[in-house]
């Protein structure tokens, strides 16, 4: 039987340093990640009402068709027109306080 590694809560700092902030369109669909593996690519993606998905071209995102998926990149067709959603921009997480070295008191 395998162990299950107990949950411990990361460090403040530890957590700043690995979190990045992306600026996902509220109330439409956001691309969250694509993964390639030679011709055929799967997405990640997150629909207007907030549920998450894995799609591969062929797959229908509400009226939309996926019609292909590049690094970075969602093609979709809709009623005879092209869409393409791509990844948001990240925002980077600020950087970790650092509180200023006492100096020595002179004796």
């Amino acid at each position: 039987m395998a162990k299950t590694a107990e949950t411990e809560q990361a460090p403040s700092k530890v957590t700043r340093a690995a979190t990045q902030y992306a600026n996902l369109p509220a109330g439409r669909l956001a691309l969250l990640g694509t993964f390639l593996r030679g011709e055929a690519g799967r997405a990640l993606v997150r629909t207007a009402s907030g549920s998450i998905y894995k799609v591969e071209p062929g797959d229908h995102i509400g009226y939309a068709t996926v019609t292909g998926i590049d690094h970075g990149a969602l093609h979709l067709m809709q009623g005879g027109m092209a869409r393409k959603v791509t990844m948001p921009r990240v925002i980077p997480s600020p950087p970790p306080r650092t509180r200023p070295r006492a100096r020595p008191t002179k004796s």
